[in-house]
């Protein structure tokens, strides 16, 4: 082996140390997180499975079609410079403000009495 190749496989081990002692370090920390923030024991975490974990807390919140706002990370002004406006999107996406959904309540139930008022002199 040449010299050069010798250095080249230091290297290499001198790398794999380094990311084997990262490892152990963000294992090491996962463990105090758990421990701090959820109260657990060094014993329950040991007991825990680790992948089972490791998928626990990579986890995310899914977006559904409830949880995403119209524009949510835009200002009025970007707005305006789109030439539109949160309640024209809100609209768009089928969002109600409270006012608009209980004039709509309003609405269908006059509809309803009207249908029953009808419906009661047809009967008469």
């Amino acid at each position: 082996m040449t010299p050069n190749e010798r250095r080249k496989v230091k290297i290499k081990m001198d790398n794999t140390v380094i990311k084997l002692q990262n490892q152990i370090d963000n294992l090491m920390f996962a463990e105090k997180q758990a421990l701090q923030i959820m109260h657990w024991t060094p014993v329950d975490y040991d007991d825990m499975d680790f992948f089972e974990l490791q998928d626990i807390m990579s986890a995310e919140e899914v977006e559904t079609a409830g949880s995403i706002k119209p524009a949510g990370d835009l200002t009025d002004s970007e707005l305006a410079e789109r030439h539109t406006s949160r309640s024209k999107l809100r609209k768009e996406a089928g969002i109600q403000t409270l006012s608009e959904a209980i004039a709509r309540a309003k609405a269908k139930q006059r509809v309803h009495d009207r249908k029953i008022a009808e419906m009661k002199k047809g009967g008469n």
